[in-house]
């Protein structure tokens, strides 16, 4: 659910909406708004690159501000034409992009193996799969492991991932799991975080179309923590990325990272709080778990820009808890995707910005698509990073390749530990040898019999999320 798309729909989600919903033109702009966002995701599903039809996007946003609706409505024909020849090509198998060959003119990409030599190449006979009952019917993925010092158990969260197929229907929540035997096994521990289902009023609804809207709220990305610096009633922490969904499009404007709290991870957990929302914040979503408490993206100018936040990591050390987020941007605001790093001080009990972990511009520095899904850890009192990779011109919906680790040289100011070019100095880098698209890594020093447990997806298969052990450590 780390997707590459989710850039791309921060793009169409900053398309201004003017004008009054009852006039035909007005709402003819919004209804092909939403067509190309649904198309954008569908593009991508079926291995194509939907950027140069999020580029076009730029002409439309341009003809809404100077309120030239029947401009924006014939561009909007002209991209959804464009989609619908996209998908045919995609279908028929015209659509997807040839491997640069040499002497063609064209830059070599290499893959991440060929950056890094400490590259671990995961076998099928490596992997074995974590199976839970009682959570969704696609899988469970975006995982995140914490040790308890207290009990010797492991803990986990993810996403559980249940569809309607043959309808729009996607219900996304946080589960829990347990070990008591280092990883080697699990059992399910219930949900944390549950989908709610929803009806919209239309005059608040995304993109409205003088109806109302039946919609979800979903839960991804989510992080445990062991605090041992909070209140003792406060010292394990969820936090995960709260989103609206309706049927299979993500609505990110209406999104918030949000935290429940608990004396133990049998709780009891907290009521929701919605801690950290950015730029693009909806205020009439207050009445959904009350206001944000933090508009992170005031925290310092240099992430001023960051419509959303999502894929957050969490580590505590005895005075302070350290949240690292990823940063949502729209092109209408100047501003570069990124990894950065936030610090709540338990003594000022203030938040602060630390500094920038991964930019947009090295991810592409290493030609990768993205650089995305942080995780953090503690290894003998040392800080690292873990992020997936994804790269661009690969098929599927979902192009993850694999898990990167870095260790954190100087944690007061955000800054990893490098090689004398600059570039990343990387621990590791794990990825599957079959090519299968998997990432979203996490590991704790304590988790010696599951190792690395790394998500795979597998689009048509009995399930397309799923998590694997692998016995890798650092």
């Amino acid at each position: 659910m780390k997707k590459l798309v989710f850039l791309l729909l921060a793009t169409l989600l900053a398309i201004p909406q003017y004008g009054c919903p009852t006039d035909d033109r007005v709402r003819g702009v919004q209804q092909k708004v939403g067509q190309v966002k649904s198309g954008v995701q569908d593009i991508q599903r079926a291995g194509g690159d939907p950027r140069p039809i999020a580029q076009q996007m730029d002409s439309v946003k341009a003809m809404l501000e100077r309120k030239d609706f029947d401009g924006a409505n014939a561009k909007l024909d002209d991209i959804l034409e464009q989609i619908d020849a996209t998908l045919a090509d995609l279908e028929s198998g015209d659509g997807s992009r040839p491997a640069p060959s040499a002497g063609s003119g064209q830059p070599h990409t290499p893959g991440p193996e060929a950056l890094y030599a400490n590259t671990v190449r995961l076998a099928s006979n490596q992997m074995d799969r974590i199976k839970l009952s009682g959570y969704g019917n696609e899988g469970i993925f975006d995982p995140a492991m914490e040790y308890d010092p207290t009990t010797g158990k492991l803990w986990l969260t993810f996403s559980s991932v249940h569809t309607d197929r043959g309808k729009d229907y996607i219900r996304i929540e946080t589960g829990l799991a347990s070990s008591s035997d280092k990883g080697r096994s699990w059992r399910p521990n219930g949900i944390i975080n549950e989908a709610i289902d929803v009806t919209i009023p239309a005059r608040t609804g995304p993109n409205s179309t003088g109806r109302s809207i039946e919609a979800t709220w979903r839960n991804e990305v989510s992080s445990i923590v062991y605090d041992r610096g909070a209140p003792a009633n406060e010292r394990w922490k969820v936090v995960w990325h709260r989103y609206l969904g309706i049927g299979k499009k993500r609505h990110f404007q209406h999104s918030w990272i949000g935290l429940k709290t608990a004396p133990s991870p049998d709780g009891p957990w907290s009521a929701e709080r919605k801690l950290f929302v950015g730029k693009g914040y909806k205020s009439w979503d207050d009445d959904f778990a009350s206001a944000p408490e933090i508009k992170a993206h005031e925290l310092d100018s240099a992430i001023n820009h960051c419509v959303g936040f999502s894929e957050p990591g969490m580590m505590a050390t005895d005075d302070a808890l350290y949240v690292s987020l990823q940063c949502g941007v729209a092109p209408v605001i100047p501003g570069e995707a990124r990894i950065f790093l936030l610090k709540l001080d338990h003594r000022s009990n203030r938040w602060s910005y630390l500094g920038d972990l991964v930019t947009e511009s090295e991810a592409k520095r290493y030609e990768f698509g993205e650089i995305t899904g942080s995780e953090l850890f503690m290894k003998n009192g040392r800080p690292y990073l873990i992020v997936t990779v994804t790269q661009e011109g690969r098929s599927m919906g979902i192009p993850h390749l694999g898990c990167m680790v870095v260790e954190i040289e100087d944690l007061s100011t955000a800054r990893l530990s490098r090689k004398s070019d600059g570039t990343m100095n990387v621990l590791k880098y794990i990825t599957a040898a079959d090519g299968t698209h998997g990432g979203l890594c996490t590991w704790v020093p304590e988790a010696v019999g599951s190792g690395v447990i790394y998500g795979l997806n597998t689009p048509g298969k009995d399930l397309w999320w799923k998590l694997y052990t692998t016995g890798v450590t650092f």
